[in-house]
């Protein structure tokens, strides 16, 4: 039985933080995403990455994967957690620039997981995604057009952080 996108969006995002991040998610969903929502309209770091999708050479453009972008935003106080456990640091102790590359890697982790899965479930898994680098912005990037979107939000052990996967032509 294959697994719905947001279905997918959770299961990347919370085994790539344990395993790899050693981060633990104990809460999910709006009301996870939402207990400071003055933080929430303004993250502390957030982290586009774009992708591209593609298809067979020649293919049907109707079965062709889609491109699009997985945005990941987290509080201050969860990206300060996530570098120091990915980098078994004392609490506080990572740079702030050490803390915004653990983030790009975090998204590009979790980024690659969740097309893996979406391709495998597609019958894609022979034609790969292609991901570019993360990016970190400020505030929200604007959406891509035309785009499904899909959106999960995590409260971990310290912090919070949130999940925006736009799927363009879906």
């Amino acid at each position: 039985m294959s697994k719905s996108i947001p279905e997918v969006l959770t299961a990347s995002a919370e085994e790539v933080l344990e395993t790899m991040f050693f981060t633990q998610v104990i809460g999910r969903g709006q009301e996870a995403g939402s207990s400071d929502l003055e933080a929430e309209k303004n993250p502390y770091i957030a982290v586009r990455l774009c992708f591209l999708g593609g298809g067979e050479p020649g293919g049907n453009p109707s079965t062709d994967r889609p491109g699009g972008h997985l945005d990941i935003e987290v509080s201050r106080e969860g990206a300060q957690w996530i570098a120091s456990s990915f980098m078994a640091a004392d609490e506080g102790s990572v740079p702030q620039h050490r803390v915004a590359d653990v983030i790009c890697e975090l998204t590009n982790v979790v980024c690659g997981n969740i097309l893996s899965n979406i391709a495998s479930q597609s019958g894609f898994s022979r034609f790969g995604f292609s991901m570019l680098s993360p990016e970190v912005i400020r505030g929200r990037s604007p959406e891509w057009p035309h785009a499904v979107r899909y959106e999960e939000f995590f409260q971990l052990e310290r912090g919070w952080l949130t999940l925006r996967l736009g799927l363009a032509n879906a």
